[in-house]
């Protein structure tokens, strides 16, 4: 059983709760997932199940998107409604104001991992230092915001989408954008809706009461290659089939691959049969090697 299955996961559970629960489920133990949704948050879980763990690094480092809710004129220790939360005097922010911080945000800036996540630091996860009432200093990691696009605004309540590349914490920008209005802001809902290659509106994303109701969640599977949709497809002749499962790399030309596919640096790799068996990455912009394999030892001879 190989493929993924995408968990619209409601609020309560945390994602090893929901891995858990796929598990049993599935029937099987080799089930992760691709990026960790706090418990208050709801949406997008895409859930790893078989040889398609292995693509869980590609999807986890690919970009993601939320619908995001946040309130003006309170601040918490943990940056959202959940945690110990302060108003603060109340303020008139114009909304021209609150659209051009927004807009600020737009691109590459430094943030700074919340106390209360699971960055690890001096192998303690930083939750848990938290929990003991011990604030350790963070060292600030460049995020992209590649969109900021605000839904409505009502009553100090905002409602936004963003799409951003890998670690960023919706929870630490709203926490930025209140301190740039100078009036402190605090996340009230999150929504993942989409997660590199899927997405959330997809007819195939499932509640684990909808698994749950369900003889097999096999016939529910994408396919392994899904999450490589977007690198382009080079089919393998039989000898290159050979060469390619045994890690010898191989000269682009001899492929038929130019330099014009520099800008390009990984290629999903087929058989005759167009089963999917490899990602391949460019070397030094002259040969193809062996990126990951997503066919088993046995195979590797034929």
């Amino acid at each position: 059983m190989n493929g993924y299955l995408l968990i619209n996961k409601p609020k309560g559970p945390t994602s090893h709760d929901v891995i858990f629960r796929v598990r049993r489920i599935a029937k099987t133990k080799k089930v992760g997932h691709t990026g960790t949704l706090d418990p208050m948050a709801t949406g997008l879980m895409v859930v790893c199940i078989g040889d398609a763990t292995k693509a869980a690094d590609y999807i986890t480092n690919g970009n993601k998107a939320y619908l995001a809710t946040m309130k003006l004129g309170f601040v918490s220790d943990t940056l959202d409604s959940t945690g110990d939360v302060t108003p603060l005097p109340k303020q008139k922010i114009p909304e021209d104001t609150i659209r051009e911080v927004f807009s600020s945000f737009v691109g590459e800036y430094e943030q700074t991992p919340p106390m209360y996540s699971a960055k690890k630091i001096g192998g303690k996860k930083l939750y848990e230092l938290a929990r003991k009432g011990q604030i350790v200093a963070r060292k600030s990691v460049t995020v992209s915001i590649l969109q900021l696009d605000i839904h409505s605004i009502e009553n100090d309540i905002i409602t936004f989408y963003v799409e951003c590349s890998k670690g960023t914490y919706i929870r630490s920008l709203i926490d930025d954008i209140g301190k740039k209005l100078g009036y402190g802001a605090i996340m009230t809902d999150l929504k993942r809706v989409k997660s590199g290659q899927f997405s959330l509106d997809s007819s195939q994303c499932y509640t684990l009461e909808e698994l749950e109701a369900m003889d097999s969640v096999e016939p529910l599977l994408l396919p392994v290659d899904t999450a490589f949709l977007n690198y382009p497809k080079y089919v393998a002749s039989p000898h290159f089939e050979k060469l390619i499962k045994n890690g010898i790399m191989v000269d682009l030309k001899r492929l038929g691959l130019s330099h014009e596919t520099e800008n390009q640096k990984r290629f999903r790799v087929y058989n005759q049969n167009d089963q999917f068996f490899a990602v391949m990455e460019i070397y030094e912009q002259e040969f193809l090697k062996l990126k990951t394999t997503f066919f088993h030892n046995g195979e590797k001879n034929e």
